[in-house]
């Protein structure tokens, strides 16, 4: 990525820069963080063991909460492959391995004296008491897939529930057509709700926790209908899923097509909104750490 004038722009490449994966083991206070933002963590130019670096280092980070996105929810799914097998065939831990990539991502040794300490911290307590410092899969990490639509959620959300993760999430945005997400909920509340028959593959599968839904902002922006996000509100409502409607984007219609005119551009002044959309909720690991 390239900072310019007009902000961020793709540069075609993707590396991984050890100084800046070291970043969380300097901060002094709790955080959440977007692992990412302008890229793709499971993105094809990145090895497995780079991959694995990136999680060992959350795993020493054990006071953040990190969330990872994807579009790329096979790879993903490989990469959990990778990584418990070859913690199997080593006669460790998923985590052991990830701690050690991220040892070996910059020789041992780091350029930050508090980022050495800590890191060097972590190693040793991960290898002396594995259950209590880096569990499988790490608690602090969740993991979610993009899914613009119907199509982009079947393909990629059963990836998602098929790997291990402390918290599972879609991020439907920009929300370019309706999803029907209540097949894919929490497992124990969407089990429970009469006339509803799973798909054998994900009958015996976790569901997902949480939902974000944004329509498209920017030059080009597609339509929004607001009576998707009204539908996936109501879905997670019923099955006791958190949701967080992010916003309208810039080019938002009513359920039967007109526009919306709203001030803010990108759609996001709550104000602005139907009652019924005004819900910003956080799964419930979030909600338990935000009131302890």
């Amino acid at each position: 990525m390239r900072v310019g004038k007009q902000g961020p722009r793709w540069t075609g490449k993707v590396i991984l820069v050890p100084d800046k994966l070291l970043e969380p083991l300097t901060w002094r206070k709790p955080r959440r963080c977007f692992v990412n933002s302008m890229s793709d963590l499971f993105h094809e130019a990145l090895t497995n063991e780079q991959i694995a670096a990136v999680f060992g280092v959350m795993a020493a980070a054990t006071a953040h909460t990190f969330q990872i996105l994807t579009k790329r929810g096979k790879r993903m799914r490989e990469w959990f492959q990778w990584v418990e097998a070859t913690a199997t065939a080593s006669g460790t831990t998923p985590a052991k391995v990830c701690v050690e990539q991220a040892c070996r991502s910059f020789g041992g040794e780091t350029q930050d004296p508090i980022a050495d300490r800590i890191m060097a911290a972590a190693v040793g307590q991960t290898l002396h008491h594995l259950g209590d410092v880096a569990s499988w899969p790490l608690p602090n990490v969740w993991m979610g897939v993009s899914a613009e639509n119907e199509d982009y959620a079947e393909e990629r959300i059963p990836e998602l529930l098929s790997i291990p993760a402390a918290v599972r999430f879609v991020s439907y945005e920009p929300a370019l057509g309706p999803i029907i997400f209540w097949a894919f909920l929490k497992s124990a509340e969407r089990d429970a709700f009469s006339g509803v028959v799973l798909p054998p593959m994900l009958s015996s599968k976790p569901g997902l926790d949480w939902i974000i839904i944004g329509g498209e902002s920017g030059p080009g922006s597609r339509p929004f209908n607001v009576e998707w996000a009204r539908s996936v509100v109501q879905e997670c409502e019923e099955a006791k899923v958190a949701c967080f409607v992010k916003q309208l984007g810039r080019r938002p219609e009513t359920a039967d097509g007109r526009p919306m005119l709203l001030v803010s551009r990108k759609g996001n002044d709550m104000e602005e909104w139907p009652e019924d959309l005004r819900v910003r909720q956080w799964p419930r690991q979030r909600q338990a750490e935000a009131a302890s």
